[in-house]
């Protein structure tokens, strides 16, 4: 009789430590679920980027465009339209991009320097952008990624020495870099 329960109690812990695998693997699926599905069903965040002249005494000439990439669209969000616009040193453009729902996505494009000088240039100012560099701070929620944008850009070549950031807003926490393009074939080439 002794024989029969012990079996019994085998197998009773054989069932118990089969239930606590169970158990286990069933919290490990939904905290990797909610890992990854954490830009469904949060809150948007607030998106902005600072660009500061971060290099030289003299001005600079930058441009920047915003994108919304979302569902393979490609809308601008904002960008001072084509216009090249000026920075001294240290001086900082803030730009507010709105509230970005999670899982949505975008790229920031970023040049410094213009190929061709205008009669309206500032006195002092670098129309090419050689060896001018500006930093560029991007905010989603918590989470801030900075990275550096050196001159020239030629609109004219290809590669055009722009610095192009793709971006996914996974939730409130902050956002995921996807991707990076900077391209320095043209900053190694004498401007005409």
């Amino acid at each position: 009789m002794l024989i029969k329960d012990k079996r019994g109690q085998g197998g009773v812990e054989y069932l118990l430590l089969l239930g606590g695998v169970i158990v286990v693997a069933i919290a490990a699926i939904m905290i990797y679920q909610s890992y990854f599905d954490m830009g469904s069903g949060g809150e948007p965040v607030d998106v902005t980027m600072n660009i500061t002249h971060i290099n030289s005494n003299f001005a600079l000439k930058y441009v920047y465009q915003v994108n919304d990439t979302t569902n393979n669209t490609n809308s601008r969000i904002r960008s001072n339209s084509g216009q090249f616009q000026y920075l001294n040193r240290g001086q900082t453009n803030s730009v507010y991009l709105g509230k970005m729902d999670p899982g949505s996505s975008f790229n920031v494009m970023v040049a410094v320097g213009w190929p061709i000088p205008h009669q309206n240039d500032l006195a002092g100012s670098d129309w090419t952008g050689n060896n001018r560099w500006v930093r560029v701070d991007l905010a989603m929620g918590d989470d801030v990624t900075s990275w550096v944008v050196a001159g020239p850009y030629d609109w004219r070549n290809n590669p055009s020495g722009a610095v192009i950031k793709s971006f996914t807003v996974p939730g409130a926490g902050g956002g995921i870099l996807n991707l990076k393009d900077d391209i320095f074939e043209v900053r190694n080439k004498t401007m005409p």
